[in-house]
């Protein structure tokens, strides 16, 4: 009998699709794997391979590392992931997920045959590193919106860094041979010498499930993120999935998730995992509580700081105007005093009258009398 005190979703239609254990039991049907793939990235699947939960044992400080769904569409390599909630390792986790689905490949790498040089018959066998396909992994985000960001979702590659630069250094764009200079990104970026274009065949994509269900756009992916967002009301009702309900794939995900035909341990799971989510929030809340605090502080010991800058950047000012004044009377000075002995020079020894000395300096008669005084 199954358990009728689970408090979370008691009265639900269907269980949550964000949560992970049901996230995977829907994705683990390639099916469904292969129609959400495709709606998100718009293209056609020809082959595509279930891994199920894929343990790799790497190092013994990295023992093993787990993906929720991995597939190969066209040759690539793809993982779909789940994060459900804030954490601030997200962007290293899935770095790491996503670089290791690369270097995963190594053990499946078939070898080529080399002749040694020098020799006829003689031969070594390498790995053939040019069957490494290239790896898009997508981070299905649930509500976080990477800084409030109002994109549907965030796709990273590997670009030039004449590229990235062209972009942030503003000064490019008032040149003269703007057009000159895009040319030769647009050369960098599609370059493929030595298959350099495989770099960017290799993405990282963060898809917002809030921005997708918030924004009006009607894309091909824009029902899965709406169900899921359905599934997260407690209270969810049969009647908000009758959209769905002629649509075969998601009619078998609704069986999956009915929640009349969880087992116990699937009931306990949705209440264990609320009660964890909602920990996580209060201690998020929390943590956030304390950082405006420390925030309010440290603004306030900015703003001392700020007017004690500016009472010493005024102080500052004002000794640097009397230094000035200082500089502009010596300096003053030192030329009264010259006049004063060319003067003198001009009176005793040349002998030139008074009136014309008053001419040459352009100086009343008073002031000639003063410096010869």
């Amino acid at each position: 009998m199954k358990n009728k005190q689970t408090q979370k979703y008691a009265n639900a239609y269907l269980a949550p699709l964000n949560y992970d254990r049901f996230f995977k039991k829907v994705f683990s049907d390639t099916q469904i794997a292969k129609r959400f793939i495709e709606d998100f990235l718009d293209i056609k699947i020809q082959k595509i391979q279930p891994y199920g939960n894929l343990e790799k044992r790497l190092t013994d400080d990295a023992k093993v590392v787990e993906f929720d769904y991995r597939c190969r569409v066209d040759g690539k390599d793809i993982i779909v992931d789940m994060q459900q909630w804030y954490k601030p390792d997200i962007i290293y986790r899935f770095y790491v997920y996503h670089s290791l689905n690369t270097a995963l490949q190594l053990e499946d790498l078939p070898q080529k045959k080399i002749l040694l040089k020098n020799s006829e018959t003689k031969f070594k066998y390498v790995k053939s590193y040019e069957t490494i396909v290239p790896v898009i992994t997508i981070i299905w985000l649930v509500d976080d919106t990477l800084g409030n960001l109002t994109e549907d979702y965030l796709g990273y590659t590997i670009l030039p860094e004449k590229a990235r630069d062209f972009f942030l250094e503003t000064k490019i764009w008032k040149h003269k041979n703007i057009k000159s200079k895009v040319n030769e990104i647009v050369k960098l970026i599609t370059n493929k010498s030595k298959s350099l274009d495989f770099l960017q065949k290799n993405r990282l994509i963060f898809a917002l499930q809030k921005n997708i269900v918030e924004n009006p756009k009607l894309n091909r992916y824009s029902s899965w993120f709406s169900f899921a967002e359905k599934t997260k009301k407690e209270t969810n009702s049969k009647s908000d999935f009758k959209d769905f309900m002629l649509d075969s794939t998601f009619k078998e995900i609704m069986r999956r998730l009915l929640r009349s035909d969880l087992s116990d341990k699937e009931l306990d799971y949705i209440n264990t995992e609320a009660e964890n989510r909602a920990a996580i929030k209060r201690y998020d809340k929390g943590v956030i509580k304390e950082n405006e605090k420390e925030l309010k502080i440290k603004l306030k010991i900015a703003k001392k700081e700020k007017k004690q800058a500016e009472k010493y950047k005024k102080l500052a000012e004002e000794r640097e105007k009397q230094a000035e004044e200082r500089e502009k009377q010596a300096k003053k000075e030192k030329q009264q005093s010259d006049m004063k002995a060319e003067i003198v020079v001009l009176y005793y020894v040349k002998k030139i009258s008074k009136n014309k000395i008053s001419k040459i300096f352009k100086i009343s008669l008073d002031d000639v009398n003063k410096m010869l005084k």
